[in-house]
């Protein structure tokens, strides 16, 4: 095997692998009863290490009102 063929093999491995990982992810999502909790961000982090501002969403689907600590 040519050492071109033997780089385009990794090559497509290495996408692959990565473009499973991406299609993999759950978004950050969770319910306990009517609540609902959602964490939205960015669409994507470009630098690590460093603070990103993120929003916690909450959505009570209960017909009364519910109190907690986020």
């Amino acid at each position: 095997m040519g050492r071109r063929y033997k780089m385009v093999l990794l090559f497509a491995a290495l996408v692959g692998v990565a473009s499973g990982r991406a299609v993999g992810f759950d978004p950050p999502v969770d319910r306990a009863g009517p609540i609902t909790a959602r964490i939205e961000g960015p669409a994507e982090v470009t630098q690590i290490g460093q603070p990103i501002p993120v929003a916690v969403v909450l959505e009570n689907k209960a017909d009364a009102p519910v109190s907690g600590t986020v």
